[in-house]
């Protein structure tokens, strides 16, 4: 089972991920890709996607879209602050404060 799970997480990261040239052949769900990265824990991915919506034409003036990018953000935030351990999670927290600074 652990193993269906990892095809469908490849799958689903091969899609999301822009890093990966087959994701332009489907079409982007970003605020479901945003979503679901950020279910999946996969929270660089989420921040890239959310990067790519507040950049993109397609969802600048759609307030809700940009409420679920805020939300993200502090989820992700929050995250990173409890760390594992309880120990601060810098790296992604870096991560969010570069993408308000780009943001600014």
């Amino acid at each position: 089972n652990n193993a269906n799970e990892d095809v469908k997480k490849e799958c689903f990261l091969h899609i999301a991920s822009r890093d990966d040239e087959c994701s332009i052949l489907y079409h982007r769900d970003l605020p479901f890709l945003m979503d679901t990265s950020t279910e999946m824990s996969e929270f660089s991915l989420a921040l890239d996607i959310a990067n790519e919506i507040v950049q993109g034409v397609k969802y600048r003036h759609n307030q809700q879209v940009l409420e679920d990018v805020l939300n993200h953000l502090k989820t992700i935030s929050s995250v990173a602050i409890k760390g594992s351990d309880g120990e601060l999670n810098k790296t992604l927290l870096g991560q969010v404060i570069t993408f308000f600074n780009v943001l600014a």
